[in-house]
């Protein structure tokens, strides 16, 4: 029993080093076999596992590509939005402050709110835009203003896509595969709120702006300059446009406190929709 207790353990070195010297062989004996990784210890008229064969991402990694190409995409409209807007700033002058604050404040939302929902307030952004050059009775902006409702339904079918994909995604999952570039739980605590902020003061600002210039007339009082009047106009319009697109994300993303949203959905509208009419009948 000592004699072969002790042949046995003499023996179990030597084991060792042909197991290991085979293994080394397996690894590096052809690059293809090492792409197959676990494959080259089974027979050699073993039918090949796909699952291992095959480079298919889990859950995790799927979720973190499509995050990477939506970011992508929406860092893409941000800068363009804000290139544009400082563009408008110094060629329109004064006359472009409203709209170039609004093409500024939506492309700089992104770095707040790296969320699906930011393709609505592009969709709105542009839709507005199309809405304004159509009413301008221009034939050259008419045309263009095509191009704008087309980026924009475009734009919305993005929203869509990548909505489905960030609803479908567990949000454990995202957290460990993409922890710190997500702001996933902001959106929803502050859009439905500040949809409705904007709309009560797009509200209040149309009430200002039709009564402060009444009552100055009436008490014969100093009259503000019409390039205050039309900045303060500007001001109303592009709360609105943000009103609409920021209460209608939430509602379309199903987010919690709805009262809210549609309060500034409706409020909003009808700040531009009393615009338009003035626009265009006056």
């Amino acid at each position: 029993m000592t004699a072969s207790k002790e042949n046995a353990w003499i023996e179990q070195p030597a084991n060792s080093a042909e197991a290991q010297a085979s293994t080394e062989d397996n690894i590096t004996g052809s690059p293809s076999n090492a792409l197959i990784g676990e494959a080259v210890t089974e027979p050699q008229d073993a039918k090949p596992d796909i699952l291992i064969t095959a480079p298919i991402p889990d859950g995790a990694t799927f979720s973190a590509m499509v995050q990477a190409v939506m970011l992508k995409d929406m860092r893409s409209w941000a800068w363009w939005l804000v290139g544009f807007g400082v563009l408008n700033l110094f060629l329109a002058g004064i006359n472009g402050i409203g709209w170039a604050g609004l093409l500024l404040t939506v492309g700089v939302a992104y770095f707040l709110f790296k969320d699906a929902v930011m393709y609505v307030l592009y969709t709105i952004t542009l839709a507005w835009a199309g809405i304004s050059n159509l009413i301008s009775g221009q034939t050259g902006w008419i045309f263009f203003s095509l191009l704008q409702f087309y980026m924009a339904y475009q734009t919305f079918r993005s929203y869509r896509r990548f909505q489905k994909y960030q609803n479908g995604i567990t949000r454990t999952l995202v957290i460990e595969a993409a922890s710190g570039k997500r702001t996933w739980f902001i959106a929803p605590n502050v859009f439905p709120w500040l949809g409705g902020l904007l709309g009560i003061g797009s509200l209040g600002g149309l009430a200002l702006s039709f009564g402060i210039p009444v009552a100055i007339s009436l008490i014969g009082a100093w009259e503000p300059p019409d390039t205050l009047l039309l900045l303060a106009w500007q001001f109303v319009v592009n709360a609105a446009v943000l009103g609409v697109a920021v209460s209608l994300g939430a509602l379309l993303s199903r987010y919690r406190y709805k009262a809210a949203s549609v309060f500034g959905l409706v409020s909003s509208s009808l700040v531009l929709i009393i615009w338009l009419l003035l626009i265009v009948f006056i």
